[in-house]
């Protein structure tokens, strides 16, 4: 049995939250991402600053999150690849 897993390329510079550095970086176009998913900031952290929505998603085995806004114009869907069962 196999699964599509949807996955997303990167078509300009984003800039992301690298979780495991903790620091801000920019992942360049062609750079593949895929496990996304949103994260709603509680309504305290709206008022402190943070993005309503945020994309929190993995490229290169590595952990990022973005805002939703800049997630959606800087990448575009790329065909579904199988998933390994």
């Amino acid at each position: 049995m196999s699964v599509a897993v949807a996955q997303r390329a990167i078509i300009a510079r984003l800039r992301a939250w690298d979780h495991t550095a903790h620091a801000q970086i920019d992942l360049d176009p062609g750079a593949t991402v895929s496990n996304y998913e949103i994260k709603r900031h509680s309504q305290v952290e709206i008022d402190q600053g943070a993005e309503p929505y945020v994309m929190r998603f993995t490229s290169g085995g590595r952990p990022y999150s973005c805002a939703l806004a800049a997630f959606q114009a800087r990448t575009e869907p790329i065909a579904d690849a199988p998933a390994e069962t």
